[in-house]
């Protein structure tokens, strides 16, 4: 979205650079029109079946039970925390304390504090060490030396990573494109949460 409007915002500038320069006798730049930001009011959560379906599905990819069970830790996180992509891959150790998930989101800072149920929470015990991470690596999903930048780059919609959090988000988010889950949103899918600001 961000990218749409900066290219939309430099045809208009080169438009009017030529139009300045009599190369062209308008601007039609001018007449594309940006959409519309997409509310929180306007993104619709999965509905149950939808959910069983994603579940199921992350149960199936991959090559191996590690990359399956990576699956359904980070789909249950979604799917109980509401998370953002972002914030499961940089899920540590240290935010989980007891049964309550406690961390700060990547995208605005902001606190997060949710309570886990037992599936959730098994999903997490049951995940093997990340690839060549050392035996006291804290990150659940990826080694502690991977940068955050590979984790969350600027632009996620950007050319997926091989194993990056693009390539597993898309994967989770509708792991059987086959099956057409549509677009949707795991905000409003959060069990028993205490804060999470947006």
């Amino acid at each position: 979205m961000r990218s749409w409007i900066k290219d939309v915002e430099l045809l208009r500038q080169f438009f009017e650079f030529c139009r300045d320069r009599e190369w062209t006798a308008n601007n039609p730049a001018r007449a594309m029109k940006i959409p519309r930001k997409q509310e929180a009011n306007d993104v619709v959560p999965y509905t149950r079946e939808e959910i069983i379906k994603i579940i199921a599905a992350g149960d199936e990819i991959g090559r191996s039970s590690c990359e399956r069970r990576r699956a359904r830790a980070m789909v249950l996180l979604m799917r109980y925390a509401g998370l953002r992509i972002s914030d499961v891959v940089t899920l540590e150790r240290d935010h989980i304390r007891g049964s309550y998930l406690m961390k700060h989101a990547v995208k605005n800072h902001r606190p997060i504090q949710v309570e886990l149920p037992r599936p959730a929470l098994e999903a997490l015990e049951l995940l093997p060490l990340p690839i060549a991470a050392a035996r006291d690596n804290r990150r659940f999903f990826f080694s502690d030396t991977t940068g955050l930048r590979t984790l969350v780059p600027p632009d996620i919609s950007a050319t997926p990573c091989s194993y990056g959090h693009r390539r597993w988000g898309e994967r989770c988010a509708s792991p059987d494109t086959s099956s057409a889950v549509p677009t949707g949103s795991w905000s409003g899918q959060r069990s028993n949460p205490v804060d999470r600001s947006r």
